[in-house]
């Protein structure tokens, strides 16, 4: 399993590539041509793809609803061009089982092997039409595969980063949002959000929604955890005159005011001190107020729990049941 540094360090990888290849059609279509130093596939164990693409799970991909045959079969030529860039036995078995596991969602009438062959005599024709012929909706889709298949036995090669940029830039893919698609493959492949911060945690989130049929359920759900920032937590008792000033599932920002309250005067000057000197006040004629503000954005969850007065911000996809069990395990 590869660590977050590693993730790191490949998404760095592919984001310099970006930045120092700026390839249009043109270039990618040459080069291409240029690997064309076989018309055959290399000697392969077709049957015992067949078994390990058997273990791959990827119901609900959105090649099962493409009815262009031919849409879809181009589409899996340009992943098997990945396959040809990096030769090695074990790496290229592993590759295109996942690519068969893609050809059985599709339900194309050629076989893994028909294709394995046929992509050897891509050319910039080929590539001109499939830029042309892939539907907008599925172009991120694409990109993803393509990540995954390129990294599924760690460090993706400097030609796979290059070509992988190039289509990108085809396909009107933005580096930024290359790099997002990338940290979700990656994350993916490394089943682990450990370490991964918040801005990084909703992109991953985000491109669940659309990429489901990639993420596994327990990955989907740490990450929404690792989300969760308790933001209020204060005894009833302790408190007079509480208010929210932002409403339950509200959107907040980092700074917005969230809550004010008055609290009970202290029994020692001692407690007072540390009460003056830890919480901003907001001067009223009457009495002083506390106020409580976002530490970082999200989605404000509010509840009570054995006297207590919570507020936590999450992702919106989070609930509020699932936060109140997740405080009662006492996991804030």
């Amino acid at each position: 399993m590869k660590s977050l540094l590693d993730i790191q360090q490949e998404t760095q990888r592919l984001e310099d590539g970006i930045r120092e290849i700026v390839r249009g059609l043109e270039t990618l279509q040459e080069d291409l041509e240029e690997m064309r130093s076989s018309d055959r596939a290399p000697e392969t164990d077709y049957e015992r793809i067949e078994r390990l693409a058997g273990q791959i799970r990827l119901e609900g991909h959105p090649l099962g609803g493409l009815q262009d045959e031919r849409v879809c079969r181009l589409y899996l030529e340009m992943l098997l061009q990945i396959v040809r860039m990096d030769p090695e036995q074990e790496t290229a078995e592993r590759r295109l089982a996942w690519i068969q596991g893609l050809n059985l969602q599709a339900g194309t009438d050629r076989t893994l092997e028909e294709m394995h062959t046929q992509s050897f005599q891509t050319d910039s024709r080929t590539m001109g039409e499939f830029a042309e012929a892939l539907p907008e909706a599925c172009r991120e889709c694409f990109l993803v595969d393509a990540l995954v298949i390129a990294n599924l036995c760690g460090c993706a090669n400097a030609e796979t980063l290059e070509y992988l940029a190039g289509l990108g830039e085809i396909l009107e893919i933005t580096g930024e949002r290359l790099r997002e698609l990338s940290l979700f493959a990656r994350t993916m492949l490394s089943r682990s959000t450990s370490g991964m911060g918040r801005a990084d945690l909703e992109a991953l989130l985000e491109a669940a929604w659309r990429f489901g049929y990639y993420l596994e359920e327990d990955i989907v759900r740490q990450a929404v955890e690792d989300l969760r920032h308790v933001a209020v937590a204060l005894q009833v008792e302790d408190t007079e005159d509480f208010r929210w000033k932002a409403a339950q599932l509200q959107t907040v920002e980092q700074g917005d005011i969230i809550a004010v309250y008055r609290a009970k005067k202290p029994k020692t000057c001692t407690d007072y001190f540390q009460l003056f000197k830890m919480q901003e006040k907001e001067n009223h004629p009457e009495q002083s107020r506390t106020i409580l503000r976002a530490d970082v954005s999200g989605t404000l969850y509010q509840f009570r729990l054995d006297h207590i007065i919570y507020g936590v911000i999450g992702h919106r996809m989070d609930r509020k049941e699932a936060i109140r069990e997740w405080v009662k395990g006492g996991k804030k």
